[in-house]
C-alpha cells in the first residue's frame, strides 16, 4: 500500500501534464485525444457556429426590433429610421439599473400611470407633452407599437420594461404591453373654464359637488369626454384630486377634458346663472322632467356626492332641478350613470316616447 501511494504522481503533476503516467494530457495546444478544440476560430466539428451567424446576441427583444420596424437593425440603423427614442432596458435615465424598482425610485413618487393602448394613445394625441415617458412590454402587441413609433416621432422617450416591471406598475390589469408615466396633472381656474364657454356663448360643463369615489371621477370624465363637455368643476375642498385611479377610469377622457377648481361651488354656480347659463341639478324626486333639459347655448350639469347628493346652497343656486324617472321604482343610481343620462339629455339625445298608432276604425 505504502509503496503504490509513493510511485503514484501527485494531485498538482497531474494537472499540470507532467506525470508520466498522467490520464489526462496537457490543455496547452488541444493535443490529440484531449476531446477538446481551441477557442479560437470554432473550428470544424464544434458543433457551435460564430456569433455572427447564431441569429442572436444583439442584446433587444422581439419588442424592439417591431419597435424600430425592421428584423433586426443596428442601432445606427434605428436612429436613422427615426424611432433614436427607444431604449434598451439597461440603458435607460441616468440612474436607473437592471434591478430598477419603480416604486422605490424617488422620482416616480408622484407618477401618474396611465395604461392601455386607447388611453395612452388619447394622451400621445392630444397632451403628448404630459407624458414622461412610455414603456413597452416584450410581448407588446401591434397596436401598442404603432402607438409607441408615434409617441417617439413627438420625441417622447420610449424603452423596453425591465423584468417585472409591469406588474409592479399595474398589477394584474392588461396593459396591453404598453405603460405612460404622466407627470402631474394639476387642475385648472375653475373660473377660466367657465369665461370660455361664456365667450364662446355654447358650451357644456359638468359640476360635481363634494364627490370622493376616484373612480366616479374618472367615469364622469370618460362619459364628459364623449359628449363633447368643456370642462369638469371641482371644489378645492371636500372633493376627490384628479389622482393616477381617476386618470386611470377616465380612458383617455381626462387627456381631452380639463379639470378646474373653485373655492365656493354655490358662488361659482350663481355667477354663472348672472352671466345667462342655465345651471341644471339633480334630484331624487319633485324635479322637472329630462326632456326640459336645454340642448344648446351654455349650460352646467350640477351632480351631487354619492351619498348627500347636492348641498343645500349648491341646490339653491341652479337654475332648475331635473329628475331622473325610475320606470323600476328603484331610487338608487350611481352618480356616473347620473352623469351619462344628463349629459345625453343636454346634448339633445333623449328619445322622445312616442305614441303607439290609434286603431284604425275600419
Amino acid at each position: 500500500m505504502g509503496q503504490e501511494r509513493k510511485d503514484r504522481p501527485s494531485g498538482r503533476q497531474a494537472r499540470d501534464g507532467q506525470a508520466t503516467g498522467s490520464r489526462r494530457p496537457a490543455r496547452e495546444g488541444g493535443a490529440s485525444g484531449s476531446g477538446r478544440q481551441p477557442r479560437e476560430g470554432y473550428g470544424a466539428g464544434s458543433g457551435r457556429p460564430p456569433a455572427e451567424g447564431r441569429g442572436h446576441g444583439t442584446g433587444r427583444s422581439p419588442a424592439a426590433d417591431r419597435f424600430r420596424g425592421e428584423s433586426r437593425p443596428g442601432r445606427e440603423q434605428g436612429r436613422a429610421g427615426g424611432f433614436g427614442s427607444w431604449q434598451r432596458r439597461d440603458e435607460t435615465s441616468p440612474g436607473r439599473s437592471k434591478g430598477f424598482d419603480a416604486r422605490k425610485d424617488p422620482r416616480l413618487d408622484d407618477q401618474m400611470v396611465v395604461y392601455g393602448i386607447h388611453p395612452v394613445s388619447e394622451f400621445i394625441t392630444v397632451r403628448p407633452k404630459q407624458i414622461r415617458h412610455i414603456l413597452l412590454d416584450r410581448r407588446t402587441p401591434p397596436g401598442a407599437i404603432d402607438a409607441a413609433r408615434r409617441a417617439a416621432g413627438l420625441g417622447i422617450p420610449v424603452r423596453e420594461a425591465a423584468a417585472g416591471e409591469f406588474e409592479e406598475l399595474v398589477g394584474p390589469a392588461n396593459a396591453q404591453g404598453i405603460v405612460a408615466i404622466l407627470r402631474p396633472m394639476e387642475p385648472v381656474d375653475g373660473d377660466d373654464l367657465i369665461d370660455s364657454v361664456l365667450a364662446a356663448g355654447e358650451g357644456l360643463l359638468v359640476a360635481l359637488d363634494s364627490i370622493q369615489d376616484p373612480q366616479n371621477l374618472g367615469s364622469i370624465l370618460r362619459t364628459a369626454a364623449f359628449f363633447g363637455a368643456a370642462g369638469v368643476i371641482i371644489t378645492k375642498d371636500r372633493s376627490v384630486r384628479l389622482t393616477s385611479s381617476a386618470v386611470r377610469a377616465s380612458a383617455g377622457g381626462a387627456a381631452r377634458v380639463p379639470v378646474g377648481e373653485v373655492t365656493n361651488l354655490a358662488r361659482a354656480l350663481g355667477r354663472c346663472v348672472d352671466a345667462g347659463m342655465t345651471v341644471v341639478g339633480t334630484v331624487v324626486s319633485r324635479g322637472r322632467p329630462l326632456s326640459e333639459v336645454p340642448a344648446g347655448g351654455p349650460r352646467v350639469i350640477v351632480l351631487g356626492s354619492e351619498g348627500a347628493g347636492m348641498r343645500r346652497l349648491v341646490s339653491e343656486s341652479c337654475s332648475m332641478l331635473v329628475t331622473i324617472p325610475s320606470p323600476g321604482g328603484f331610487e338608487s343610481l350611481n352618480v356616473g350613470v347620473t352623469a351619462g343620462i344628463m349629459l345625453c339629455a343636454a346634448s339633445g339625445q333623449v328619445p322622445q316616447a312616442s305614441r303607439p298608432p290609434e286603431p284604425s276604425e275600419d
